[in-house]
């Protein structure tokens, strides 16, 4: 037999993991979180995840709504920190979300979820820093 023939038999037959709407959110982010390879991006995903999950009150993964996305991304924007804080919190649980959507652990649709929290440079108001160069050029 055909050594590629016979691999891509063999990945035929596996099954395509899934979630169920009914899991616990903390169960779906310890299995999101495990799929991750960087230690660092585990750490900062745990900080964001757990604020969204806390914040809203979400139990399990089949009761987040596009509602709770809207709340969630209108906190985050007013929350008094910077754009790339809000960029990464904001990018964690859309990551996350789409994830779920894979693993059918969500009724949500991928464009609801790119569409609330889609590109965060547009989101979030633009800032300026003014740096001492800058602050010169002007005067």
């Amino acid at each position: 037999m055909n050594p590629e023939t016979a691999n891509h038999q063999v990945l035929s037959i596996l099954p395509v993991p899934s979630i169920s709407p009914g899991l616990a959110v903390a169960d779906a982010e310890a299995l999101y979180l495990g799929s991750l390879e960087s230690e660092n991006t585990r750490r900062a995903y745990v900080r964001h995840l757990d604020q969204f999950f806390s914040l809203l009150d979400l139990k399990l993964i089949g009761d987040i709504e596009a509602g709770h996305l809207v709340a969630y991304r209108n906190y985050i924007l007013g929350d008094g920190r910077g754009a790339s804080s809000h960029s990464q919190a904001i990018c964690t649980v859309r990551a996350f979300l789409l994830w779920a959507i894979n693993m059918n652990g969500t009724n949500l649709r991928a464009e609801q979820i790119r569409g609330l929290l889609g590109d965060v440079k547009q989101l979030s108001p633009l800032t300026s820093v003014i740096t001492p160069h800058r602050q010169r050029a002007a005067a």
